[in-house]
């Protein structure tokens, strides 16, 4: 069983990957800017070591990943009211309405794919797809706990 599911995960990246290229969908906006604004769309401005935290990154990744949206337009920093010594980023207005119309493409793109499955179908695949993001995306800050959990999950 273990052998499918690496197989089937292999092809599923290909699949997306290819999907990817032949779409419109992340012309103006890449991958990374697109789950960093999504992010700071649902949390609110965070700081730059915040997001990284929340997207399992390491700071000076991010850091460049927002200086990237930055640069385009599609975030900006602010100063933290709270700490006046720290920023926070948030998506700018263009960023938002790109994002949207990045996100309304990915739901047609995922509705189309999806148009033969039933309702339950679905809802299985969100559960578990959510479940296997939990296992993948341990935050670098938890340590040990990331650690026993990858044991966990390679003992099965």
């Amino acid at each position: 069983m273990i052998d499918t599911i690496e197989t089937e995960m292999a092809v599923l990246a290909r699949s997306l990957e290819l999907l990817r290229r032949r779409g419109r969908i992340h012309r103006e906006m890449d991958r990374a800017g697109y789950l960093l604004l999504r992010t700071l769309e649902e949390t609110g401005p965070l700081p730059i070591s915040q997001l990284a935290d929340r997207v399992g990154l390491d700071a000076s990744t991010v850091t460049r990943q927002v200086a990237a949206l930055e640069g385009d337009g599609f975030a900006e920093r602010r100063v933290d009211p709270a700490d006046r010594r720290c920023c926070l980023v948030q998506p700018s207005d263009r960023g938002r309405r790109l994002m949207g119309e990045v996100q309304r493409q990915r739901r047609e793109r995922f509705e189309e794919l999806l148009s033969g499955w039933s309702d339950a179908d679905r809802a299985d695949l969100a559960r578990l797809l959510a479940r296997l993001n939990r296992s993948i995306n341990v935050p670098a800050h938890e340590g040990d706990a990331a650690e026993a959990i990858r044991g966990r999950v390679d003992a099965r």
